[in-house]
């Protein structure tokens, strides 16, 4: 898995944005206490504004594999990467969460009922 290159701690403080759901000390918490790597991808997510995320991370946020990301990017249905150097790509956080936002959710509606 590769490792954010940023603080998440100061990054959630120095972006002073809270979500209606949580206050900036309580994000705050959330990141500290945030056991396994997908939780704290999670909660870096709903405080940073803007990052580079790499195809691992994606992965975790996503929870899609990373064949069915390069998949879907070949179909036209992700977000491309973008070019930071020559050999290395990354993906926007916003551009991935609002590919995550335009996901339909499942239908509440019973599958199969009972005889």
């Amino acid at each position: 898995m590769s490792k954010i290159a940023f603080d998440p701690f100061s990054s959630c403080i120095a972006a002073g944005k809270a979500t209606s759901a949580a206050s900036t000390e309580e994000q705050f918490e959330i990141l500290e206490k945030a056991g396994d790597v997908h939780r704290r991808h999670a909660a870096l997510a709903c405080c940073v504004r803007e990052a580079c995320l790499r195809i691992g991370d994606v992965a975790s946020i996503t929870g899609l594999s990373v064949p069915t990301i390069y998949r879907e990017i070949a179909n036209d249905r992700f977000p491309r990467a973008i070019k930071l150097t020559a050999g290395a790509r990354a993906w926007k956080l916003s551009e991935v969460m609002g590919w995550i936002d335009s996901r339909e959710r499942d239908s509440c509606e019973p599958t199969h009922t009972k005889p």
